[in-house]
């Protein structure tokens, strides 16, 4: 089992049994050399953050020969899977759909009857489904796996009830993490701000040998 969850009514799938696979598009086949009518933004392995998220500071231009298949752009409720260590998931929104998906990714749809995509894709990025990948990777010197590899990894579900109570815990815990980043770098620009004052000599130092 890939869960340390011993909670009543889990099910035990293969991963291929829960989901649909369908491959990112092979770039060159559809590439112009030239700028065209037809520019998508492209994911990137770059563009993929190992947290599951997407950059999109790092996301480039893709120009097309023609118009493209639906099937090669993100949908919001997907998964997008990169085939390559650290084999990271990330779940597509509003804000992240119409990316061009390469053939470094597998784009996953969930059967929503067995899960929810938002947790699936949290599952997909927790350390013991990573692992099962890692073995199965093992004899390959690229570490690259294919759709065929993932569909065989087995998963074990709880109810649907219960994976949208982790989900709403785990997004709660993303946007406390998130404000505390940010709370923590406004913190560092005021003490940055407060030693350049001291330097120039704009806040007195008490407490100094200088003081009469």
């Amino acid at each position: 089992m890939l869960t340390q969850s011993t909670a009543k009514n889990t099910e035990e799938f293969l991963l291929g049994d829960i989901t649909r696979f369908r491959s990112g598009l092979v770039l060159r086949r559809k590439e112009s050399k030239e700028k065209t009518e037809f520019q998508y933004p492209l994911l990137t392995l770059q563009s993929m953050n190992p947290k599951g998220s997407i950059d999109h500071n790092s996301l480039k231009p893709f120009w097309a020969t023609e118009a493209l298949n639906p099937e090669y752009l993100t949908k919001p409720g997907e998964i997008v899977l990169r085939l390559t260590a650290p084999y990271t998931a990330v779940l597509i929104t509003d804000v992240t759909k119409g990316l061009v998906v390469s053939a470094n990714f597998i784009i996953i749809t969930c059967m929503e009857d067995k899960t929810v995509p938002e947790y699936l894709a949290w599952l997909l990025n927790t350390p013991d489904f990573k692992k099962e990948i890692y073995k199965a990777a093992s004899s390959n010197m690229l570490d690259a796996v294919t759709g065929a590899v993932f569909a065989k990894v087995k998963v074990t579900l709880p109810p649907l009830e219960v994976q949208q109570k982790i989900v709403t815990v785990y997004e709660l815990s993303q946007k406390e993490c998130e404000l505390l980043r940010r709370l923590t770098a406004e913190k560092e620009k005021l003490y940055q701000w407060t030693i350049e004052r001291i330097q120039r000599g704009e806040i007195p130092v008490r407490g100094g040998h200088n003081d009469q």
